[in-house]
């Protein structure tokens, strides 16, 4: 059965909770597959950046302005929360977000970075709240 993450984000001041789904297009994010298991690319674009993939875990999100889910992978060790990395990519407009097949982040302590292969989205390190990180 897949779980469910709740869409919530703590603000700083006064630490606030909002709702995500409020703010964005947001509307669910689930894990369907168990811990440490991930499609085909995710598997081998972790092992490429020399990480194991059973630390990475899957999830389909999906947004209100379309029917299909988009699917990301995520190191357990990568510094950005999930909740920032659904929140930005949700900010593209649906026609962008369309070129990405899957997106994948995982860390790199030395470099912050990202590639497009094939419609697949890798990026390393922090994104920071940095929306032009996904579009560049």
């Amino acid at each position: 059965m897949a779980e469910s993450v709740k869409l919530e984000i703590i603000l700083n001041e006064n630490n606030r909770k909002t709702d995500l789904s409020s703010k964005v297009c947001s509307t669910t994010c689930t894990r369907p597959t168990a811990h440490g298991t991930s499609g085909a690319d995710c598997r081998t674009m972790t092992q490429n950046a020399d990480l194991n993939p059973i630390d990475v875990q899957t999830y389909n999100v999906h947004y209100d302005d379309c029917s299909t889910a988009w699917v990301l992978c995520r190191h357990k060790s990568n510094p950005d929360p999930l909740i920032n990395i659904i929140d930005l990519f949700g900010r593209l407009p649906v026609k962008t977000r369309s070129y990405v097949r899957l997106m994948i982040v995982l860390p790199d302590p030395n470099s912050g970075r990202a590639y497009n292969s094939n419609g697949n989205l890798a990026m390393f390190n922090r994104i920071n709240g940095d929306l032009t990180v996904f579009v560049h």
